[in-house]
């Protein structure tokens, strides 16, 4: 788990720190004195797991806390804390993970990682996609094999629209651009999504794939993807590597990547 640490004191920090070094689940990417640098850092890097003091200068751990969970809502929150009269806020208002009192021993920190790494196993999604380098979608850590090839690429414009709606005149326009649209092609465009619907209910999914009247979109935010995660920033990638292309499979993703200044 990427992990911040956020106290106004260097010894708690220094403490937690030595305290962690023997759970290597946990990775600290970052330890803070001052929580806007903590907002900061995590304005641009992942974080899966805070552990925020409640009392600090510039901004307290709870106004701390609400704005990581607005930029991830499923970053885990931890407080560590001297005052109880806080608790409550924290966990009914910002409904806080959990919490440790200080002092604390190395039975407190054991159980706290134990439960941070509960609640991770817990919120892992189910649904990973690849882009670069080829088109491939695993659930649950298989690879799934899309054998209808028409509907594995509306899954991949879906993918490429980034959860917009993806329309039905749309979705025939690129991926059938050769017929006209009539009710022949609209009946290819159907087909493509009652298997895909089909694929993801056989595995119990249902927040992934949607469709609407005249729509199909993803739930971008119930996936792991390469292509989110490198829009994001989170994740580097050298899209001049043959090895590396976008969508290769599919011609109406042929150089999108290199539309954009993204150093």
């Amino acid at each position: 788990m990427k992990t911040i640490l956020v106290d106004d004191e260097a010894w708690s920090i220094n403490q937690m720190k030595e305290e962690l070094t023997e759970y290597k689940q946990v990775e600290i990417v970052g330890s803070f004195e001052d929580p806007r640098e903590a907002l900061e850092f995590a304005k641009q890097n992942e974080v899966e797991f805070a552990l925020l003091d409640i009392e600090m200068p510039y901004m307290n751990g709870l106004e701390l806390g609400r704005r990581l969970r607005e930029m991830n809502p499923k970053v885990i929150l931890i407080y560590l804390t001297g005052y109880e009269n806080y608790l409550k806020e924290a966990i009914l208002n910002l409904k806080a993970d959990y919490y440790l009192l200080k002092p604390y021993d190395n039975k407190d920190i054991e159980d706290v990682v134990s439960r941070a790494l509960s609640l991770s196993s817990r919120m892992e999604k189910r649904v990973v996609i690849r882009t670069f380098g080829g088109f491939e979608v695993y659930m649950d850590g298989e690879l799934v094999h899309l054998v209808n090839r028409k509907a594995k690429e509306l899954l991949a414009l879906c993918v490429h629209m980034e959860g917009k709606h993806v329309s039905m005149e749309k979705a025939v326009d690129t991926l059938w651009e050769d017929h006209p649209y009539d009710s022949s092609v609209k009946s290819l465009y159907r087909k493509a999504v009652i298997y895909l619907n089909s694929v993801f209910r056989e595995r119990g999914i249902t927040d992934v794939f949607e469709n609407g009247r005249g729509y199909c979109c993803i739930r971008r935010e119930n996936v792991t993807c390469d292509y989110f995660d490198y829009l994001a920033g989170k994740r580097e990638i050298d899209v001049n590597d043959e090895s590396n292309v976008y969508l290769p499979e599919y011609v109406w993703a042929e150089g999108y990547l290199h539309r954009f200044d993204w150093n």
